[in-house]
């Protein structure tokens, strides 16, 4: 399959045991540039902390913010790391409860329109008392 439709996507994560970002960073260096590209945000995290699926990640870019405590992180390209993160999930049923749990209430305190919305507010607030 080559990719999923956008309202399909929760179907397919509550099939999940576990979602795994793996990115890695890449850099090509063009005379005195680097050009590349770095994990902005991992959306999916999101969508699979929300089904209450454990995730893991790698250390690319954005993704241990995203993540928090909510997960587990391993470095890039790191395979036996990624590898001992699946095996603590697999082994760990315990574990795999309290990142699933963990995850869903990261998403009610950072990622609804609602804890968006209060943030921005908070924001805006903070701008007004400085002046």
């Amino acid at each position: 399959m080559e990719s999923v439709a956008h309202d399909q996507v929760p179907q397919y994560i509550n099939l999940m045991s576990v979602l795994v970002l793996p990115s890695e960073t890449t850099y090509k260096f063009k005379t005195l540039t680097a050009v590349g590209w770095k994990e902005q945000f991992g959306h999916v995290l999101i969508e699979a902390m929300a089904r209450k699926v454990p995730v893991i990640g790698s250390n690319s870019g954005e993704i241990p913010n995203v993540i928090g405590e909510a997960g587990l992180i391993f470095s890039e390209g790191d395979n036996l790391a990624l590898k001992n993160c699946l095996r603590s999930l697999m082994l760990d049923k315990k574990l795999a409860s309290e990142l699933s749990e963990r995850g869903y209430q990261r998403i009610l305190n950072y990622y609804t329109n609602k804890a968006l919305a209060q943030k921005s507010l908070s924001f805006y607030e903070s701008l007004v008392e400085t002046i």
